[in-house]
């Protein structure tokens, strides 16, 4: 909104709502995924790194729908809560974006569970997330483990 970055340098208000909105979403997509000079980032790290530019960058207010749309940990997410056990986000919760819906996939242990359990994170007040997960941290967790149960079986 700052008109830096765009062909004729108009700002604010004389940038349509659309493109303000598409260069907000433009740039958060860019982000998240993978670039020859740069690792792609987490959803969390994306709106981080957005919410901290906000003042010149983005609109205040297409800021907010993108987080309450998306949401600091959207749905498809790999977390960690504070009892070591990992799941997914399956579901966000609108009015407590910081603690949403799991199912629980892996134990304390990081031993797959034989049945998967649903944790909503707005009731469950003990629990919370220590940590998102990329794909490729829980790959190397999961690998950990396989490889220490063949250890210790022979």
């Amino acid at each position: 909104i700052n008109g830096k970055g765009y062909p004729q340098g108009i700002k604010d208000g004389e940038i349509s709502e659309y493109g303000r909105i598409i260069a907000t979403v433009d740039v958060y997509e860019a982000l998240t995924h993978q670039r020859n000079y740069r690792r792609k980032l987490l959803p969390h790290e994306a709106i981080k790194e957005i919410l901290t530019t906000q003042g010149s960058f983005f609109e205040p207010g297409i800021l907010r729908v993108l987080v309450s749309q998306i949401g600091i940990y959207p749905i498809g997410s790999w977390v960690e809560l504070n009892t070591n056990e990992i799941g997914k986000v399956i579901n966000a919760n609108d009015e407590l974006p910081l603690r949403p819906v799991i199912n629980l996939i892996f134990d304390t242990s990081g031993n797959r569970l034989e049945e998967p359990r649903v944790v909503n994170l707005a009731t469950q007040f003990n629990l919370f997330i220590k940590m998102p997960l990329s794909d490729e941290d829980i790959s190397r967790k999961i690998k950990k483990e396989v490889r220490y149960q063949r250890v210790t079986e022979i």
